[in-house]
């Protein structure tokens, strides 16, 4: 069975996350596209966590400064920018949605989780 990994384009921590939520006050949105799809000013939004319960198993988050080793090697092997959806099955992974991707669903989650159904 495949399992989703989330990786933000944020730095995980309590510094980062004030930056974060101060630059979603200040213009509406975050430098992380899937932050500012995925999370209001300081919670997840109501749709996405409903949407993440769902899912069996349960999906991987890792942030930019948290990223194991193998997944990183990916990454840097075929230039993937963050913030990405990876699949992964057994010891491979694959990439289900771009930054460039989510750079155009407009901060809405309903947008991501219909092309998170339609590619797995």
């Amino acid at each position: 069975m495949s399992q989703l990994i989330f990786i933000y384009a944020a730095d995980k921590g309590l510094i980062p996350d004030i930056k974060g939520a101060a630059q979603k006050l200040l213009k509406g949105k975050s430098n992380c596209s899937l932050c500012s799809i995925t999370y209001n000013v300081v919670s997840e939004k109501d749709t996405w966590k409903q949407f993440i319960n769902s899912i069996d198993p349960t999906p991987i988050f890792y942030h930019s400064n948290d990223i194991p080793k193998d997944i990183l090697a990916f990454l840097a092997e075929r230039q993937i920018k963050l913030p990405v959806v990876l699949k992964k099955l057994d010891s491979s992974y694959d990439t289900i949605i771009t930054a460039k991707d989510m750079d155009a669903m407009d901060n809405n989650p309903n947008q991501l989780i219909e092309q998170i159904k339609l590619r797995l």
